[in-house]
């Protein structure tokens, strides 16, 4: 974890790697072979976001509240030896609900939504969905688990993981997916989602987000 872009010990990290910042989204630089990374270009790069105040780019001013740090993360490698699949748990008022799946192959995202018992929910248009079956994650109920334990006391907060071996890593927590203007649920997808928002009545009205 990092301050200053200038205290990094660019040699000493390993062969692949990833780069973030914590205060934003889209802050990251995924290093696949360190022998071909353009040290110069990606710091400067890092020099830029952490002056950004991203929070007031998309109305997601919870991030203004993040120092803006710089992480540098072992890279966590898929099945295919690519980047591994991304599980975002949408949690309501402390409950697991939905379980979003998204297969990245470059610019191209595909993306799944299941319950917790691993059943297909249409929420987007079916040409943005992922060809072919997803399996269930092995570290699915440890996910189920964990993001009902952080997002206790929350009304809404999408608690994202990655499968390795088996293990749940812990993405990042966020509430506001798609910088609050995300496209790609359909209608249907719109009123499941907002049905189960549980705003009148809620113990938790003091930390509405």
């Amino acid at each position: 974890v990092y301050t200053s872009v200038d205290d990094i010990c660019w040699d000493d990290l390993p062969d692949r790697y990833v780069v973030k910042c914590t205060h934003g989204c889209g802050y990251n630089v995924v290093v696949g072979d360190k022998s071909k990374v353009d040290v110069v270009s990606v710091s400067r790069k890092l020099r830029k976001w952490l002056k950004r105040k991203y929070g007031r780019k998309n109305l997601e001013y919870h991030y203004d509240g993040i120092q803006p740090r710089v992480i540098i993360e072992r890279f966590i490698e898929g099945e295919d030896g690519g980047l591994p699949l991304d599980y975002k748990v949408y949690c309501f008022s402390g409950r697991p609900a939905v379980v979003l799946v998204c297969k990245r192959n470059g610019y191209d995202l595909k993306m799944n939504f299941y319950r917790p018992d691993w059943v297909l929910l249409p929420l987007n248009e079916k040409e943005d969905q992922i060809d072919g079956v997803v399996e269930i994650p092995k570290s699915l109920e440890h996910m189920l688990d964990y993001s009902a334990r952080l997002s206790k006391g929350f009304i809404f907060v999408r608690v994202d993981f990655y499968d390795s071996g088996g293990k749940a890593i812990l993405g990042e927590m966020t509430f506001t997916p798609g910088g609050n203007m995300s496209s790609r649920y359909n209608e249907y997808g719109q009123r499941y989602l907002g049905d189960l928002v549980e705003i009148t009545g809620c113990c938790c009205k003091d930390r509405l987000i």
